[in-house]
C-alpha cells in the first residue's frame, strides 16, 4: 500500500488534512486503519465501494466505526453499495456519517456526497455509469463553505461537476486502470479503454484515488492500492 500526498492550495482560510479511503470492497482493514492512525488526519473520507463481494455484513460497519476513533468519517455511496442494497442505517450507527446525495456542513467545510446512479451494476463492460441525481448540487454549490464532495465515479466530473462550483472532488472507482504501464492506466469500468481518469490529482481539485483493495478476479500491474492524504490550507 502506497501512501500518497497531495497539498491543495484554498483562496478560503481553511486549513485541514484529509485522508481518502476508497474502494475497500470487504478486505481486511488493519493495515488500512494503521496507515490512517499514522497519517493523524482531521477528517477520513470513503468515497464509495466500503463494500466488496465477500464482504462479512458487520465487516464495512467495523471499520467505519475504528476509523471515527481517529477523526470524523465521510462516507458516500458507491456502486457495490448499490448493487448489494447497503444497509446505510448500520453505518451511520458506526459513528459515520453517510452522505447518500446529501451534504453536512461540519466546521469551515461542507462535505457532499454523490451517489452512485440507480441502474445497471455490472462492471466488466464499456457500458456508459448510470446517471446521477444532481437535483441537490444547486443548493450545495451555493454555500460559502469550502465544499468537498465525494463522487465515487471519476467519469461523473466532465459531464456533471467541472462547471460547478465545489472546492475538492473525491473519486475512487478506476482501481488506478488495474494495469498501468508508463503511468497510463488501461482499463476502467465507465471509461472503456485507456481512460482518462484513474490516478492523480486533475484541473488542481479533482482527486481519483487507486483505491485499497484488488477484488477482481484480473490482477493489479504495476498498481499498488494506495490511501491518499489530501492537505488543504492558504
Amino acid at each position: 500500500m502506497d501512501v500518497t500526498n497531495y497539498r491543495i492550495r484554498s483562496d478560503k482560510p481553511v486549513s485541514a488534512r484529509i485522508s481518502v479511503a476508497s474502494d475497500i470492497h470487504g478486505c481486511e482493514t488493519d493495515e488500512i486503519l494503521k496507515k490512517l492512525a499514522e497519517s493523524k488526519p482531521d477528517m477520513i473520507a470513503v468515497p464509495g465501494d466500503l463494500a466488496g463481494g465477500n464482504d462479512v455484513p458487520d465487516r464495512s460497519a467495523e471499520f467505519l466505526r475504528e476509523a471515527a476513533k481517529i477523526a470524523p468519517v465521510f462516507f458516500s455511496i458507491g456502486n457495490h453499495e448499490r448493487k448489494r442494497c447497503f444497509d446505510c442505517g448500520k453505518a451511520a450507527a458506526s459513528g459515520a456519517v453517510v452522505l447518500d446525495d446529501a451534504y453536512t456542513v461540519s466546521g469551515d467545510f461542507a462535505v457532499g456526497g454523490l451517489s452512485s446512479g440507480f441502474g445497471r451494476t455490472g462492471q466488466s463492460n464499456f457500458k456508459e455509469t448510470p446517471p446521477p441525481d444532481v437535483s441537490w448540487l444547486d443548493d450545495f454549490c451555493a454555500l460559502g463553505s469550502y465544499k468537498i464532495l465525494l463522487s465515487h465515479h471519476p467519469e461523473y466530473y466532465e459531464r456533471y461537476l467541472k462547471n460547478r462550483l465545489i472546492d475538492l472532488i473525491l473519486s475512487g472507482h478506476a482501481h488506478g486502470g488495474q494495469w498501468r504501464f508508463f503511468g497510463i492506466g488501461v482499463f476502467a469500468p465507465g471509461q472503456g479503454l485507456f481512460p482518462k481518469y484513474t490516478s492523480g490529482i486533475y484541473d488542481g481539485r479533482l482527486i481519483v484515488s487507486r483505491g485499497l483493495c484488488n477484488h477482481s478476479f484480473v490482477p493489479r500491474l504495476f498498481n499498488h492500492t494506495e490511501l491518499i492524504n489530501v492537505d488543504i490550507n492558504k
